[in-house]
């Protein structure tokens, strides 16, 4: 089923990087940085860390998903520098967990990066999260 919901997820993210690269922000974008999960400002409740790294449009980075038994998260994902609501897609996937989407937007200081994080199974429905800049 995992192997199916990433074919799923591979062809759309293949074409979001690849309208997103006619436009580029410099190696160590906005986006770069240690980020964490504002519990209190999102209604995602699981702690989530991540250490994000952008090179021109293409964002990567993984870190650590949970509170008592932590596993380790993946990030693959892109910004746009076009005049979008959302700017900022990026995937997130931990070992026996259901990836997810984050449709979002840095603040004006870049301090918080916030947005809809939508879950891959439509059953499961999206959050709100706030990340604050470590």
């Amino acid at each position: 089923m995992r192997h199916l919901i990433w074919k799923n997820l591979a062809v759309p993210l293949l074409a979001f990087v690849a309208m997103a690269c006619g436009d580029s922000t410099s190696p160590g974008g906005p986006v770069s940085g240690s980020w964490r999960n504002d519990t209190t400002l999102s209604t995602l409740s699981t702690p989530l860390t991540v250490r994000l790294t952008q090179r021109d449009t293409v964002i990567e980075g993984s870190g650590m998903y949970g509170g008592a038994t932590p596993a380790q998260v993946s990030v693959i994902g892109f910004y746009s520098s076009l005049a979008t609501p959302n700017p900022v897609i990026l995937t997130f996937a931990a070992v026996n967990t259901v990836p997810a989407i984050l449709f979002g937007h840095l603040s004006s200081n870049g301090d918080t990066l916030s947005g809809e994080y939508r879950w891959t199974l439509a059953s499961i429905p999206s959050d709100t999260v706030v990340f604050v800049r470590q």
